[in-house]
């Protein structure tokens, strides 16, 4: 059995490069994967049973999108980022972008003040992890850069109450009285800083 695993693995990172040809042998690999075993799920990722190598194929093109949309997102290339996301949900409408991959282009992107730009991917990253401090933090810093100050306040309190670290939390409250005073604390020296 693990001869098909590692088949079906080798298939995943060769169609992950998207290049036609690897596509081609990464279907290849599949098939040969079901010649040697006709019951075999050739995506294990999800519940329903996948026998379709072409389908599959594209499924790990589109993962294969995601991740190199993230890389691209931390290098600061959000337009690119972005694309590539798109075109992965447009191969895969199934395909999984976690609230991670959704937080680094709404990170980066605020970081590269292209805020509004990613702030889509903000509201899908909390949409998935409504409760991670981190996330409503990243939000936060997109909100603040695009004027939606009481929406950045409620971000940055939830972020203060997860946080332990004193320094953090001290910097967030001054972050939330600035905003109450209408002034936004996000400054072109603070994004430098948190780029760092």
């Amino acid at each position: 059995l693990p001869v098909h695993r590692s088949l079906i693995a080798e298939a995943k990172n060769l169609a992950k490069t998207g290049e036609k040809e690897d596509i081609k042998t990464a279907i290849s690999i599949l098939k040969r994967a079901q010649e040697l075993n006709d019951e075999i799920d050739l995506y294990p990722e999800t519940k329903a049973k996948e026998t379709n190598p072409e389908v599959v194929a594209k499924k790990f093109v589109a993962s294969g999108k995601v991740e190199k949309g993230k890389k691209l997102a931390e290098q600061g290339k959000i337009e690119e980022a972005i694309s590539l996301y798109d075109a992965a949900q447009k191969l895969d409408s199934d395909v999984e972008i976690y609230a991670g991959n959704w937080n680094a282009l709404c990170w980066f992107g605020s970081l590269n003040n292209q805020a509004q730009d990613v702030m889509f991917a903000c509201e899908k990253a909390v949409k998935l992890s409504p409760n991670n401090g981190n996330i409503l933090h990243s939000r936060g810093v997109a909100r603040a850069l695009t004027g939606d100050y009481q929406g950045a306040i409620e971000d940055f309190q939830v972020y203060v109450d997860s946080v332990r670290d004193g320094e953090e939390k001290a910097k967030h409250k001054g972050w939330i009285e600035t905003l109450k005073k209408g002034e936004n604390p996000i400054t072109s020296e603070v994004l430098e800083e948190l780029k760092n």
